[in-house]
């Protein structure tokens, strides 16, 4: 499978200093409407429940899936692969941030530019502000439209993005493709 990534030509700015990977996060409040290992993520346009961690869940490599595999285990589980605003919400947050941590990249931050993924979760300073982990780099997701989201453990700061979007049929070709399930609310 070939995949090609768009995004602008661009140099991502980077952090003049790297938080530690280590910073420990105020946890995120959990809304009754969703399921304890999902996050409510709200916005004009949006309101979903998003899954906190990649399949298979938290601590664990991700799952490498086709879009098909991903469609399958969501339902499994009495989900949706989400959608493609779904997913960037929960990324950008409500300042509409290029990164899940901030504005500007932080290498080291995520599992960006790494020979293996990590377990789902692990890497405490790759949240969301929406409490999401791991929606940069570790492994790129698909959403419901058949694209791909967030780059995977061989990206760069370009593919690291909250809007990077991977599309079949022309390179680069993520090396981790998985996937995140979402939900309406209750």
């Amino acid at each position: 499978m070939l995949l090609a990534a768009c995004w602008d030509n661009a140099e991502p700015e980077r952090a003049p200093s790297a938080a530690p990977a280590t910073t420990l996060l105020a946890p995120v409040a959990r809304d009754a409407a969703c399921e304890r290992d999902q996050a409510r993520v709200a916005s004009e346009f949006v309101d979903s429940c998003v899954d906190l961690y990649e399949l298979p869940g938290f601590g664990q490599a991700p799952d490498v899936l086709s879009l098909d595999q991903a469609r399958d285990a969501c339902e499994r589980r009495g989900r949706r692969l989400c959608r493609e605003a779904e997913w960037e919400a929960a990324c950008r947050g409500p300042d509409g941030l290029e990164y899940p941590y901030g504005p500007l990249y932080v290498p080291g931050q995520c599992a960006v530019g790494r020979a293996a993924p990590v377990g789902a979760g692990t890497l405490n300073a790759c949240r969301a502000t929406s409490g999401v982990f791991d929606l940069s780099g570790n492994a790129a997701e698909w959403v419901d439209n058949g694209l791909l989201k967030g780059g995977d453990i061989a990206s760069d700061a370009f593919g690291a993005r909250c809007g990077t979007r991977a599309r079949v049929g022309t390179p680069p070709e993520p090396a981790v493709t998985g996937a995140r399930c979402c939900s309406d609310p209750r």
